[in-house]
């Protein structure tokens, strides 16, 4: 081609090129299948039937009773008897004659002398 003129000490020129990228996604996926095992065991089965039994216990019954206990108790007792009483003396008294003695106011009754 045809360069351009020189006009100074700069030349400049115009090119295209396609560029390309190479760029990687990792992703990750998670795939589930549903397998089927046959599993066997063998299952042991109580059979159960109704029996009778006997059971006993010990029950301790509350037995009362009345019991009468005779009881002494010596209890002294004031008892007041009514009564009357005779009291008795002996005077000695002397057996006179009396006469009165003295005049007016000053007259007394006196023994007669010699009648005792």
């Amino acid at each position: 081609g045809k360069t351009a003129p020189l006009t100074g000490s700069v030349q400049c020129r115009t090119e295209y090129i396609t560029l390309w990228d190479t760029e990687y996604k990792e992703t990750e996926t998670q795939v589930c299948t549903t397998e089927y095992e046959k599993v066997c065991q063998t299952e042991t089965q109580r059979l159960c039937q109704p029996t009778t039994r006997q059971e006993c216990s010990t029950v301790y019954e509350k037995q009362c009773q009345t019991v009468y206990k005779s009881v002494c108790v010596e209890q002294y007792k004031t008892e007041y008897e009514p009564y009357t009483e005779t009291e008795c003396s002996t005077q000695y008294k002397d057996d006179c004659e009396y006469q009165w003695e003295g005049y007016g106011n000053d007259k007394v009754w006196a023994p007669i002398a010699g009648t005792c």
